[in-house]
Parts: structure tokens; sequence; C-alpha cells
């Protein structure tokens, strides 16, 4: 598993390398250029302590939030280099301070452990087989009862138990915004609309009806998964 897991990183980080047209929007629908904070996640640290450092970016106790708080974080995106917007949660029982309140209980669950194995919406999968399991995922949006009701309430949930290699959340984060890429262009051949060639308007309108929403749970993995996932 460790060994196919390394290939396909190189892989999925690889494609487009051959494909002499890959356009400018695609690369542009998922780089995120608002002003908002960067950050590195060290994934071998403990939760309490990223956090601190994350305040310190903000300059001010994040726990004031109660809620999600929206990062960015350096990342390789078509073969460039830009950035991944990624959402970290500061609420109860995070935060003392803050108030119980009802999480969005549909969002997309991904977990992986040291030994690259991966928990998608509660069950064990390969990791070839996460790319399709959220295309089925995106395409029953506003179509199926246990689905979000529309693509602004879709959320990725990625967590990790304790000793696990960055590579994997790389890969992981790689599968998911290239699947949400490969959904939309798919959506707008449907009305045979070439992704790549409309204008800047038009691609941020596509971003607001299609966000691409990524909650980085750094702790608080829940039992279910943790005994699905024994160490």
């Amino acid at each position: 598993m460790k060994h196919t897991a390394i290939i396909l990183l190189t892989l999925i980080l690889g494609i487009g390398c051959s494909n002499k047209n890959e356009c400018q929007n695609r690369y542009d629908f998922i780089n995120c250029k608002d002003t908002i904070p960067v950050i590195n996640i060290d994934i071998k640290r403990d939760a309490d302590s990223i956090r601190k450092d994350l305040s310190k970016l903000y300059g001010y106790d994040l726990c004031e939030e109660c809620g999600w708080v929206n990062f960015k974080i350096p990342f390789t995106i078509q073969n460039k280099q830009g950035f991944l917007e990624v959402m970290i949660d500061y609420d109860y029982e995070i935060c003392e301070n803050c108030p119980i309140t009802m999480r969005e209980g549909n969002h997309f669950s991904i977990m992986f452990n040291q030994r690259d194995e991966l928990l998608v919406e509660g069950r064990p999968i390969e990791m070839d087989s996460l790319r399709p399991q959220i295309i089925r995922y995106l395409s029953n949006v506003g179509k199926d009862d246990m689905a979000p009701e529309n693509f602004s309430r879709v959320i990725f949930r990625v967590s990790w138990k304790p000793n696990c290699k960055r590579e994997m959340l790389d890969m992981v984060l790689t599968i998911i915004y290239q699947s949400h890429l490969e959904f939309v262009e798919a959506e707008l051949k449907v009305n045979k609309i070439d992704f790549c060639m409309i204008d800047k308007k038009q691609l941020d309108s596509l971003k607001r009806k299609y966000p691409l929403r990524i909650w980085v749970e750094l702790d608080k993995i829940r039992i279910e998964d943790d005994l699905l996932l024994i160490e």
C-alpha cells in the first residue's frame, strides 16, 4: 500500500504534464488569491500548538470566531505553484467559550492513518477509488436526501491519525481538487460549454456556484472512525 500510494501521488501530481493544451482556467479556478494567512501544516505537530500559531497569524484568539476560519496552504495546482484554501475549526468543543452548535452532518469524510489506509464515508477504500466516489457524491447534490441541498453546502472533511506522512495529506487534497474540477467541467459539457474557453466573469460565477470547501480537522477524530482504523 505504501509504495502504491507514492506511485499514485507521482501520477496525480503529474497529470497534465503531457497535455500541451492545459488551460489556465483550471489553475485559476482552484488557486486561492484571497488575502488570508498562509499556513504550511505540519501534521506531526499537536493540534493545540498549530492552532496557537494560526491565531498569531490573525493577531487574536481565533476561538472568538466560534466557527471555521479560512487559511491557504502552498500547493501544486495543475503543475504550478499556487494556494489551496482550507478551513480550520474553532468551535465547541475546540473552544470552550463557544456555544454548542449543530455542525453540518452531510460533509464528505476522508480519514487516513500512518499505514496509508483510507477511510471514506465510514468505509475503508483503496486510494484509486477516492476520485470516483467524490464524483458520485457531487453528482447526488440536490438530488438525494442524504446529500447536500446545493453545492454551497458541500464540505470535504479531512482528518488523520497520529504519525502520518504529509505526502498522504497532499495526495488526498490533490484528488479532492482534481475531482471537484472534473465534475464542474463535466457539468458545463452537458450544455456544450468549454470550461477552458470561458472568461473571467464566467469563471468567478462558477466559483460561487461550485465552491471548493475543505475542512482540515486537526483533531477530535470521531469514535466510529477511530474504531475502524485501529492502530
